[in-house]
């Protein structure tokens, strides 16, 4: 457990840091990035011994995703949540469980993949058509 609160303290420290920064490269907040990638560093050490594998499994988990966790620290387009995709899969989600688009594996598949399709090209923009087109 000492793990997990101690991650997700330094996640929500980030997240405040991220939310408040007005200059990615200022000295500033890059020395205050830093020492929170050095906390987490120092949290998931593989050095370090864990009495409980949950927090073992956890923290070579984290060790191997470690280059991607901090990522969006450095980059102001990069959210740190994925809540806006989420959100904007919502919509797939309840035409999903009411039109029953997964009587069949096939079905399931197609619907995922249109999906995405789907959301991508409002994300981006771009006409469906044309783009289906363009496959």
């Amino acid at each position: 457990m000492q793990l997990a609160r101690g991650v997700r303290a330094v996640l929500r420290v980030v997240l405040v840091l991220k939310a408040g920064a007005t200059d990615l490269r200022s000295a500033a907040y890059e020395a205050a990035a830093f020492a929170l990638e050095a906390r987490l560093d120092a949290l998931i050490d593989e050095r370090r011994e864990f009495s409980d594998p949950d927090n073992a499994r956890l923290a070579a988990r984290l060790r191997f995703q470690r280059e991607h966790i901090l990522r969006f620290l450095y980059w102001e387009e990069v959210d740190a949540t994925n809540n806006l995709a989420e959100r904007q899969l919502r919509p797939n989600v309840v035409t999903r469980k009411t039109g029953g688009c997964h009587r069949t594996a096939g079905g399931a598949d197609a619907h995922a993949i249109l999906g995405s399709i789907l959301a991508t090209c409002r994300r981006q923009a771009v006409g469906v058509l044309d783009y289906l087109i363009k496959l």
